[in-house]
């Protein structure tokens, strides 16, 4: 329920959220998990496994200082 009223979509919310918060939730619903297992690695799991064209991807690269990928070969389409 509270992801929904993040979202926009709660009772009586007539508050819009901006993308970038949309953002975040997706991040979090999909690396949410591994950051439980282990917190520590945060921006080395967002690197393995957030699609590259999203804001978190490049924050994440900009804090480890690596390269950053422009396009995944051989793996499966990645969700955007």
């Amino acid at each position: 329920m509270a992801a929904a009223a993040a979202a926009g979509q709660g009772e009586g919310s007539g508050a819009q959220v901006s993308a970038y918060t949309l953002d975040a939730l997706r991040w979090m619903r999909r690396c949410g998990n591994d950051f439980e297992a282990r917190p520590g690695d945060m921006e080395r799991i967002t690197y393995a496994s957030v699609p590259v064209e999203l804001p978190k991807y490049r924050e994440a690269v900009g804090r480890l200082g690596l390269v950053p990928a422009i396009m995944v070969l051989g793996a499966p389409l990645q969700d955007s």
